[in-house]
């Protein structure tokens, strides 16, 4: 008596696969082939269901064993082909290099301004002096990282663009806090200076894919940044101040 990996071993690939997508993928576990089984005489390869050509009733007593023999099958064959498609889409991406164009922009916002968010700590106001003004208003690129970010998009399906940019900033709070302690620094005074920047631009939207589409229009966007900082106070003495002042900024 030949197993069933005996029979199947002469028999040509493409026929098996006709046959298994003919009857699925079911397979009985002590089952003694029929040699006159429909299969046999038109695919070539024995049946896969052979209890269905039983006329004996041999295999009747390996129904319940069967039958969990191939529901445990089913899901064990379902979670293999969900990791087999898992792992197939990591080695994929892995050989071919496939990396979104949007990871090497969060990964730069993430490690490239870190400044954004930090309040410097610049040298006591000098008695006898002009109070210092915001003259340092937000820079281009800090408006822009400001921006609600746009929709990345499907190439061909959806892009946006945006175009011909122009900023207005506006200062609208200019304001010193009296002396106060900070944790970390110490006495210091907190200098206020809030910009109003408006961005002016033309949103371009287009698509290839189905129907072509193009518009344009020009948009505005209003964002508030806050450039706040601390002054060290070191008291009322003016050669305190002076000290101070040359240490931290090497200047006189």
């Amino acid at each position: 008596m030949r197993s069933l990996h005996e029979d199947r071993a002469d028999v040509p690939v493409g026929n098996l696969i006709l046959a298994r997508l003919t009857y699925g993928f079911r397979e009985p576990t002590n089952a003694r082939l029929s040699q006159e089984s429909f299969t046999e005489k038109h695919f070539g390869i024995p049946h896969i269901f052979p209890e269905l050509h039983d006329p004996d009733n041999r295999y009747h007593s390996s129904a319940k064993e069967y039958s969990a023999f191939h529901e445990g099958g089913r899901m064990s064959q379902s979670k293999t082909v969900k990791r087999g498609v898992a792992v197939a889409a990591l080695l994929l991406t892995m050989s071919t290099g496939c990396v979104q164009p949007w990871v090497a922009q969060r990964i730069e916002q993430k490690y490239d301004h870190k400044n954004d968010f930090r309040t410097p700590l610049l040298p006591p106001i000098r008695d006898g002096f002009p109070e210092p003004k915001c003259e340092d208003p937000p820079s281009d690129n800090e408006v822009l990282r400001s921006l609600p970010p746009k929709i990345r998009g499907v190439p061909y399906i959806y892009e946006e663009f945006h175009d011909d940019i122009t900023i207005v900033k506006n200062r609208i709070i200019d304001k010193i806090d009296p002396p106060r302690f900070f944790p970390l620094v110490g006495m210091a005074q907190l200098h206020h200076c809030h910009w109003e920047c408006g961005v002016y631009y033309n949103e371009t939207i287009q698509s290839s894919y189905p129907n072509p589409v193009y518009i344009k229009k020009a948009k505005v966007e209003v964002v508030y940044i806050d450039k706040d900082h601390l002054h060290l106070y070191v008291g009322p003495n003016t050669d305190t101040q002076k000290d101070v002042l040359l240490e931290m900024t090497k200047w006189n």
